[in-house]
């Protein structure tokens, strides 16, 4: 196809627009006489398409043809000329010098030059997402208020008995109760990101949102487990208060007895033991444990193996301090409660931002943590000194 240079294309194309508006009118006067186009017109019509297909190759292969051959030469010098360019060899011009050393550069690499696009990969690499599973062994439950309150039973003395029939009396058993107000906390973070990010990277941007509500889960699964209660942090299942410290412990043992002394305790509660939480370092380190022949004791490492302990599943997470324990009837002993799931906000109007082209994301939640019955969970240190 014969070159053709955008002033032509700017022409043709005006020529094309005037005949176009000719046609319609000519099309539209025909059909509101006769009530159809007439053969004539219907040629025309095709004619104009046949142009527009024409002048849209001719804009493709400027496009195609934009940068010649030449210009990619022109930019691309030649090892020979980098050299004579070269201040070594102008210095041995001169006589200044007796050698000249000159290192190549290869000026076909990628990024900023403009002869060959980088080939970009889709995406983002992304950091380390830690396994969330507490909160998958917890029940969970939802508010609609700032706080939740609930009444705990904290005795129970059961004296019922055997009781003659006449003038005897049953005796009196006692049960008391303690009234529980958990407050609704806030979680949350945010970020600054530059406009410019979320027009032109969406993908980025998408990540960034991804990462912001991985961050609320990431806190959420850690304060349902070892949350202190204080100050703004949650109730955790492993606060001092919230479970039984495994009682009868033996110096010397290891983490196979005293995870089962635990699991005795809570039976002996009148509770069934649901789950471990275990560190993954002291999960390991129970997996490598060596009978007297230097067999594995857990399991074989040759077969898939699900993580037991004691006929329990193990929760392997590293919300769990390192040499600590907890196991218990889960289902019973908490509930986490969601006054406001993860929601994702995005505005301009925070400080200067507007005037700097700034954005400012932010990923907010409200919970609870209910402690039902801190009687039904045992945990302590894996190994007593």
């Amino acid at each position: 196809m014969p070159q053709v240079t955008p002033e032509e294309i700017k022409n043709q194309l005006n020529s094309i627009k005037d005949e176009v508006k000719d046609a319609v009118d000519k099309v539209n006067e025909e059909v509101q006489n006769h009530g159809k186009i007439g053969r004539d017109n219907k040629k025309s019509l095709d004619n104009l398409t046949n142009q527009i297909e024409e002048v849209t190759a001719r804009v493709l292969d400027i496009e195609q043809h934009g940068t010649s051959q030449k210009d990619i030469e022109d930019n691309i010098q030649s090892i020979g000329a980098e050299f004579t360019d070269s201040e070594p060899f102008n210095q041995f011009a001169i006589g200044n010098t007796t050698k000249a050393s000159f290192e190549t550069q290869n000026n076909l690499n990628v990024g900023s030059d403009q002869t060959v696009a980088p080939d970009r990969r889709p995406g983002v690499v992304g950091a380390a997402f830690r396994k969330l599973r507490v909160l998958d062994t917890l029940p969970s439950g939802e508010t609609t208020s700032n706080a939740v309150e609930y009444t705990r039973e904290n005795l129970f003395t059961n004296n019922a008995a055997e009781t003659q029939e006449g003038n005897f009396a049953y005796p009196e058993s006692d049960i008391g109760f303690e009234l529980i107000n958990v407050p609704v906390r806030n979680i949350g973070h945010f970020i600054y990101v530059s406009k410019q990010m979320i027009e032109d990277a969406p993908a980025i941007a998408s990540y960034i949102n991804g990462r912001l509500y991985y961050g609320c889960e990431y806190r959420k699964d850690k304060q349902a487990l070892t949350g202190d209660g204080t100050g703004q942090n949650l109730d955790g299942l492993f606060k001092t208060g919230n479970y039984l410290a495994l009682p009868g412990t033996v110096s010397g043992d290891g983490q196979y007895k005293n995870v089962r002394r635990a699991i005795a305790q809570v039976e002996l509660a009148d509770y069934s033991a649901e789950v471990v939480y275990l560190n993954p370092a002291d999960c390991a380190d129970i997996d490598l444990l060596e009978g007297s022949d230097s067999h594995f004791i857990s399991a074989n490492p040759r077969v898939q193996n699900a993580k037991t302990l004691w006929g329990l599943p193990v929760v392997e997470t590293n919300a769990m301090p390192a040499g600590k324990f907890l196991t218990g009837a889960v289902s019973q002993a908490a509930q986490f409660t969601n006054r406001r799931n993860i929601i994702i906000e995005m505005t301009d109007a925070h400080d200067d931002n507007f005037t700097k082209d700034i954005v400012t994301l932010k990923a907010t939640c409200r919970a609870a943590m209910e402690i039902w019955r801190p009687g039904s969970m045992v945990g302590g240190d894996l190994v007593v000194e």
